[in-house]
């Protein structure tokens, strides 16, 4: 699921005023009351204006918010210093501003333990939970929510245990580990439906259909998001319901109900225009696109595509402008236009490790300025194209009434026919070169990543696990409690670096090179049979010592690529893979027992995995095809003619 970072439904607690999750209060009435209002009366004002405004105006939420803060801290009232602390912490972290917001949230606890109630308490607990589990600081959200929970069992407040629950399930979900996340729900829903009120209700199930959107299970995620809207449209939410919505088009797309699912990215782009949180509206145009060029109108496509690439690079929003990228690096796949595909895939690589360090972001706008150039030299010489056509066709619509003969005509037809035989050898030619320079281009950035992975981090990490290890030798000779500390983050430390390693191993076997394709392959499904949950069966007949480079990394991407697609999307048990060679090609095998698979269909949609598997195989001259296992499942075979 696409779920934007501004809108996490979980994060929004409605801690101490039901009105908000039963009736939104008239601002007007709020703000004719504040003109006659002082001290802390004004500032509860403010307060109920954050509320009234959370979820449909960022700027007057965060605008009430601060103003909020410093009419309670111009009384010196504490207990209402707690509350606007809170409010301001709630509002940044809605509107996608986590560090912000924890930062407010953890004043807010600060003061709640020195000066505050129970329930300030126990509502500061929850706000810190907030900003740590945006920020992805999952085990401390974890240990802090358990904390709340307790104290929130203690004194036998529904609608906090609801809360931290809530906060526990999406940890569990962080960490992969969805039958606690599931049981954790199970267990919520039972005080949801005690207390009956819309906004819990609305944010459970949305987030439940979060849990089984995460694990491919469409059909289970649906009537949940459905429900979501219905609770959230009750109370007037629509910024809940907004990114229901949103939720419930990909799964009407991913369960191919396509009308379905355009008509639910309209209806959620409608209330963003009140919302107006742009990350919505660029994942949403995004699917709208998505739509459109599956029922093949690709210049609307590409049309809907620029609108949402437009919307990430002006808020700078690198989760749309990798989604788009992808789609459009597909689109041009689609068409054959491999050079254009091949910047949209450099771009979608660069943007998803965006994330992670400043370096890349700066070599993706010194990759888009570069792009850009190359699109207005491309516009510029298609304009000269179109020109020079117009003024060739009046230049022979003369020249053709003056010299209407039947030997001009025979001349002209044979002339044409002529050309058209050349440009189409030049457009084989070139569309064998744009696939291969897109190939080469993948393995040279897996090399290059593999390397900064193997030699840079893995060797930091390595770096840092030593001096671990000395602190440790150190306080364990001192007999200091801290040493046990220490030793739990040195093992984290090993565990984090054999897994870059491999990680690492994977885009870049060393094997491969030094011992061949056979010896790599089984190293290969060891470490695929660790984490995918199904069995490999490798039968491999003796094959030459080595096969030529770039066959033995053809066959192995191959085969990798293979066996991510059972694991993602058939739900195999077991999966058999053949390797022999007969006479002068070599035959490769791959049969699964899951749900089966349509290649047609994937073809035609321009799946990627699908289209790098036959990328490769035609750059090597073979041959691909797919048929249905008996009784059940997919058989994929691919012929690999040897070098003479």
């Amino acid at each position: 699921m696409r779920t934007p970072v501004f809108l996490l439904l979980f994060f929004l607690l409605i801690f101490r005023f039901p009105s908000f999750a039963q009736k939104i209060k008239d601002p007007a009435q709020l703000l004719r009351d504040l003109e006659h209002a002082k001290g802390v009366e004004r500032s509860a004002l403010y307060y109920q204006l954050v509320l009234v405004h959370l979820g449909n105006d960022k700027a007057k939420a965060l605008d009430y918010g601060r103003k909020a803060l410093a009419e309670a801290q111009a009384v010196q009232h504490d207990s209402m210093q707690i509350e606007a602390l809170a409010i301001l912490a709630m509002a940044h972290q809605h509107h996608g501003e986590d560090r912000e917001g924890l930062k407010y949230a953890q004043q807010a606890l600060d003061l709640a333990k020195a000066k505050g109630t129970k329930h300030q308490l126990l509502e500061a607990y929850g706000t810190n939970t907030i900003g740590m589990i945006t920020l992805h600081q999952t085990d401390q959200a974890l240990e802090t929510a358990l904390e709340g929970l307790r104290v929130a069992e203690a004194e036998k407040d529904t609608l906090m245990m609801v809360n931290f629950l809530e906060i526990i399930a999406a940890s569990h979900k962080a960490l992969h580990q969805w039958t606690e996340a599931e049981g954790i729900f199970r267990r919520e829903l039972v005080l949801v439906e005690a207390l009956g009120r819309p906004f819990e209700k609305g944010r459970l199930f949305a987030n439940w259909g979060e849990l089984y959107g995460a694990q491919f299970r469409f059909e289970k995620a649906t009537p949940l998001f459905e429900k979501a809207c219905e609770s959230f449209r009750a109370m007037e939410y629509k910024a809940g319901e907004s990114i229901s919505l949103l939720n419930l088009g990909d799964c009407y797309y991913y369960l191919n109900q396509s009308d379905l699912a355009e008509k639910t990215y309209r209806r959620a782009l409608d209330l963003n225009q009140e919302v107006q949180e742009p990350e919505l509206e660029g994942l949403a145009t995004i699917g709208l696109g998505r739509h459109a060029f599956e029922r093949g109108d690709l210049e609307e496509a590409k049309r809907l595509f620029l609108i949402a690439e437009g919307i990430g690079k002006q808020y700078r929003i690198y989760n749309v402008l990798k989604e788009v990228y992808s789609e459009l690096e597909n689109l041009h796949t689609s068409g054959k236009n491999f050079a254009e595909a091949r910047q949209y895939d450099q771009l979608f690589a660069l943007y998803e490790d965006s994330m992670l360090t400043q370096d890349i972001q700066n070599r993706v706008a010194e990759l888009e300025v570069k792009y850009e150039a190359q699109k207005k030299e491309a516009e510029i010489a298609e304009q000269r194209r179109t020109l020079f056509q117009q003024q060739a066709w009046l230049i022979g619509l003369v020249a053709g009434i003056l010299a209407l003969t039947a030997l001009g005509f025979l001349f002209h037809n044979r002339y044409r026919l002529r050309q058209k035989a050349r440009m189409d050898a030049a457009v084989i030619r070139e569309q064998q070169l744009g696939l291969n320079a897109v190939i080469e281009a993948q393995e040279g950035e897996r090399q290059r990543v593999a390397r900064e992975l193997h030699d840079g981090v893995a060797q930091e990490l390595l770096a840092v696990s030593l001096g671990f290890k000395t602190v440790r030798r150190k306080l364990e000779k001192q007999a200091l409690p801290e040493a046990d500390m220490v030793r739990e983050l040195d093992s984290k430390l090993e565990f984090l670096g054999t897994e870059v390693r491999q990680m690492s191993h994977v885009m870049l076997p060393p094997s491969l090179k030094q011992h061949g394709l056979a010896p790599s392959l089984e190293l290969l499904v060891r470490s695929i049979e660790q984490h995918a949950g199904f069995k490999v069966n490798l039968d491999m007949d003796p094959l030459p010592a080595r096969l030529e480079e770039r066959v033995e990394l053809g066959l192995y991407r191959i085969v990798q690529e293979l066996l991510h697609n059972i694991f993602k999307h058939a739900q195999a048990g077991q999966v058999a893979i053949q390797l022999r060679q007969i006479e002068d090609q070599v035959l490769l095998r791959v049969e699964d027992n899951g749900v089966g698979f349509d290649f047609e269909s994937a073809r035609q949609k321009g799946t990627m995995g699908i289209l790098n598997v036959l990328s490769r195989v035609h750059t090597l001259g073979g041959q691909f095809v797919t048929e249905p296992a008996v009784p059940r499942g997919t058989v994929s075979i691919i012929r690999i003619p040897l070098a003479a």
